[in-house]
């Protein structure tokens, strides 16, 4: 595998404001390796609690996923999971689900 790193959130909020440029929680540059990529393998987003009311974090969980949403016309966010049969009892979904397989 070959992994291109991009900023998202808070970290391509700074990265701009510490390069002079105007800041944004999905740049242009992120849209455009997300674009070139097979897969996008995406992790946390977000920032600490007690700051949620500084711009660099206000509304960046929701500024990001719905620009890549849009950008990609996704309409979910889809995990794949698998359920162990000696854990089936604890699975929150609905046993039919389970037996048809996950």
């Amino acid at each position: 595998f070959n992994f291109t790193e991009a900023n998202v959130g808070g970290a391509a909020w700074a990265a701009a404001e510490a390069a002079g440029e105007t800041p944004s929680h999905l740049p242009a540059s992120t849209l455009e390796v997300c674009k070139s990529s097979d897969a996008i393998l995406f992790g946390s987003i977000g920032g600490p609690v007690d700051q949620q009311h500084e711009p660099r974090w206000k509304d960046c969980e929701k500024n990001a996923l719905l620009g890549l949403r849009k950008t990609f016309n996704l309409a979910n966010n889809l995990r794949p999971s698998k359920v162990y049969p000696y854990l089936a009892h604890l699975c929150p979904l609905k046993p039919s689900i389970i037996e048809a397989g996950v």
